[in-house]
């Protein structure tokens, strides 16, 4: 297993060479976040360590976002359940009741290690029966990924935040 430690180099490349990128990436029980970013105030690095986190759950036609905010922090990274690419690890993964998210905070250039937390959420089936329509309902990653993309383009992290179904603070 790898070893993850604050102020040291995360051992998962920024896909997006340098940029501010927000991901999720599915994990063998649920997800991981790689929050990619730039200029991290410390009252910032402290309030993903330990501040209330709002985590809720914005869907439209079956592309499910995941909203975080934080005091000053907030963003909406999607799920597109075909990124698992093998049949089996999909299967397994929609079976799985786990709801335990890793968050990691990088710098998007130099993509040290800033600050990272666990959190559970109490919604984790609800994702999970939305990942499974898409799965049946889209042919591939392609055609989620775009649908994802067309609803990115149009609807803000706000107003993702106050459409949300489901809503809950995490500490």
């Amino acid at each position: 297993m790898t070893d993850i430690a604050i102020g040291k180099r995360f051992p998962k490349t920024n896909p997006n060479n340098g940029s501010e990128t927000i991901l999720a990436e599915f994990n063998d029980a649920f997800f991981d976040i790689h929050a990619y970013l730039f200029d991290i105030s410390e009252d910032e690095k402290q309030q993903w360590n330990i501040g209330e986190v709002i985590a809720a759950l914005y869907v439209k036609e079956l592309c499910p976002f995941l909203i975080f905010k934080f005091d000053e922090l907030a963003f909406d990274p999607s799920l597109n359940v075909f990124s698992m690419y093998q049949y089996r690890e999909i299967e397994a993964w929609l079976r799985n009741d786990a709801n335990t998210i890793n968050l990691f905070l990088v710098d998007a250039e130099s993509e040290i290690l800033l600050a990272k937390r666990t959190i559970t959420i109490n919604f984790s089936q609800q994702m999970r029966d939305v990942l499974r329509r898409q799965y049946l309902e889209y042919e591939d990653f392609d055609q989620v990924d775009n649908k994802i993309g067309e609803i990115s383009d149009t609807i803000s992290t706000e107003t993702m935040l106050e459409m949300a179904e489901i809503r809950e603070s995490c500490t």
